[in-house]
């Protein structure tokens, strides 16, 4: 009778001990913050890297735009033999009357005006590097909520293996307690054999709690490049509007897919410009200089010089309508780009939504999940004492320990959730870079180099 007295009161013990929450655990811990490591993951991610070198190979369309307001410049030289024949008997009075000669020129043409031709193609090219810049932004978002998702489902995991071992220890004590009270008689072996079925079904649980932990620390591996150590807690997220409608006035704006839409819709208005200026006039001023002397050693002739300066007009005159059509399919691709727009502005709208709503249930979980599992403990230590006297049956306890087990696992989950949807709904307004703390990774720089250097401390960037 004194060694069930104990094991009653060592059960009551071990399930009296309250865990510490989640937000609890994570403060306590003395790993990288959140901030570090998102900032790793944007600099060292090969992903984004690739996406950084599209953006570097785009700006180069800027300086091919302008290249055609510069003079263009080529060099020739020709070594000339020609049949001498007809002249075999006749003095030579030129360089060019020899049978064997050479000359070297060098043209130079440049673009007096172009009917806008420089400027529609200077226009396409920087709405390129917009749009080019808001797709590196927006994939700067996507890769910042797998990111979250990664860190918050791993600190989740990690949660729930510790909940699973716990409970796994309470029930091996009920079952030390239903056994020493089956030899005293006051437990059946049907007692005993719901203790031994709620332990094995624990250890399952708890098997496959390890399996969530090696998958959640492998998507962190992969998306941050190292596998994850004692993670810190994200920070309180601020910077968030505080009503819808300031939110989608935001994401109007910032939002990337927007801005590249935008941008997509300006370089297709400019490329009806650059088609409809290829049917206009173009005016070019011409240069060439050139040198030649004959070959071999007559030196009757000096070597001679020659320079020329022209202007050249340059004007369509039918084109079997080829240019008008150019120019009609550029409209209906900018009416395209139009619809276009008008449709992602709507997806975003519709997404914003969603992720507002997401973040409001998610506030309302966890604190509903928090008070389930104040009163989860309440009811476990209560059921647990209620045992001793003989209130409660066996399959009572189990139930509750199953009860409380639930309960704070949870609050873990409805915390990763709030983490994960606020960053949904920061990545919704397009703002995510700067509550994230990685407003840099999100902008590339202009560095010239050949291609991103993969490394945890990216100095390209």
């Amino acid at each position: 009778m004194n060694l069930s007295k104990q094991l009653i009161l060592a059960v009551a013990l071990t399930g009296a001990l309250a865990a510490p929450s989640w937000a609890q655990t994570r403060a306590m811990s003395e790993g990288p913050s959140f901030q570090s490591e998102a900032a790793i993951a944007m600099s060292t991610n090969p992903a984004l890297a690739g996406e950084r070198a599209r953006v570097r190979a785009v700006r180069q369309s800027l300086p091919e735009a302008w290249s055609e307001l510069l003079p263009q410049v080529t060099g020739e030289a020709q070594a000339i033999e020609q049949d001498g024949s007809e002249r075999e008997n006749l003095p030579a009075f030129t360089i060019r009357e020899q049978p064997e000669y050479w000359i070297a020129s060098v043209r130079a043409s440049t673009l007096l005006f172009g009917s806008g031709r420089v400027m529609a193609s200077t226009r396409r090219a920087r709405a390129e590097i917009a749009a080019s810049v808001a797709l590196y932004q927006d994939a700067v978002q996507r890769l910042a909520l797998d990111f979250t998702q990664a860190y918050a489902e791993t600190i989740f995991a990690r949660q729930a293996v510790i909940a699973q071992q716990e409970s796994l220890a309470n029930l091996e004590e009920q079952v030390r307690f239903a056994r020493a009270n089956q030899r005293e008689g006051f437990l059946t072996r049907t007692d005993v054999a719901q203790a031994e079925a709620r332990v094995a079904e624990a250890r399952a649980d708890l098997a496959r709690a390890r399996a969530r932990v090696v998958e959640a620390s492998e998507l962190y591996t992969r998306i941050v490049g190292h596998t994850p150590g004692e993670l810190g807690a994200p920070p309180a997220l601020v910077g968030l509007p505080t009503n819808l409608d300031d939110a989608w006035a935001m994401a109007r704006d910032e939002h990337p897919r927007i801005v590249a839409a935008a941008a997509e819709l300006a370089g297709a208005n400019a490329n009806v410009d650059l088609a409809a200026s290829a049917g206009r006039l173009r005016l070019f001023l011409e240069s060439t200089n050139s040198t030649y002397d004959a070959i071999g050693g007559d030196t009757d002739f000096e070597q001679q010089f020659d320079s020329t300066v022209s202007v050249r007009v340059s004007v369509p005159l039918f084109s079997g309508g080829a240019n008008h059509a150019r120019v009609r399919r550029e409209r209906y691709v900018a009416d395209a780009n139009r619809y276009e727009l008008l449709d992602i502005q709507r997806r975003v709208h519709e997404q914003l939504n969603v992720a507002w709503s997401a973040r409001e249930t998610a506030q309302i979980r966890l604190e509903a999940s928090r008070a389930r599992l104040e009163a989860a403990e309440l009811a476990n230590r209560g059921t647990r004492r209620e045992q001793q006297f003989g209130q409660r049956s066996m399959i009572d306890v189990l139930n509750q320990e199953q009860e409380w087990l639930a309960a704070r696992v949870g609050v873990s989950e409805a915390e990763r959730d709030l983490v994960i949807a606020e960053r949904a709904l920061a990545a919704s307004i397009g703002i995510i870079g700067a509550v994230l703390g990685v407003e840099a990774q999100a902008h590339p720089r202009r560095e010239r180099a050949p291609r991103p250097v993969i490394v945890d401390n990216d100095e390209l960037w």
